[in-house]
């Protein structure tokens, strides 16, 4: 059920956000910022330009949306998505902990498409820090045991995760 709720809540933070506008937002800049990680031990960094986030408020519940995309070759890519809400916490700041253990509105997925064959992982344990979020960039970290959608006996591994991203409002 976690991972169907992890699925479901990733879904609704990325298609919400606005494709109106540059994109830019409130970053006038144009600078997405970076976001890396080491999965099963080996680095894994975000190609340039393919890093973004997002924040929107309804009914006094803020979400935050990161997504960040690597750029293999013309056939493989891979993507990290992180999306979280205060809606448990109640907390009016983003800035906070959120365990990826149910108890927090909180989740991490990634993907692998290669040719014709995609693999999606969710996660089922760590935590998601918010160090700092300004008008134009959200700052943070993480790390987390990600499980595969397919089969629960294929896990990856996520330490020493940071983003620093261009908050992307959909405003001109």
């Amino acid at each position: 059920m976690l991972r169907i709720f992890s699925l479901f809540l990733l879904l609704i933070f990325i298609s919400c956000s606005s494709d109106s506008g540059d994109g830019l937002g409130n970053n006038p800049n144009g600078d997405p910022g970076t976001f890396g990680v080491k999965i099963d031990g080996s680095n894994w960094n975000a190609t340039q330009n393919f890093v973004f986030s997002s924040i929107f408020t309804v009914n006094n519940i803020t979400s935050l949306s990161v997504s960040a995309s690597k750029v293999i070759s013309q056939t493989e890519s891979e993507a990290i998505a992180i999306a979280l809400s205060n809606a448990i916490s109640g907390n009016t700041s983003l800035e906070d902990t959120y365990p990826l253990d149910g108890t927090a509105a909180a989740s991490i997925a990634f993907t692998k498409i290669t040719g014709t064959t995609t693999l999606s992982y969710v996660g089922i344990s760590g935590e998601i820090v918010i160090s700092d979020v300004t008008t134009e960039n959200v700052i943070g970290s993480f790390i987390a045991v990600l499980q595969n959608v397919a089969d629960e006996n294929d896990k990856i591994a996520m330490t020493g995760g940071s983003f620093n991203a261009a908050l992307y409002t959909g405003l001109d």
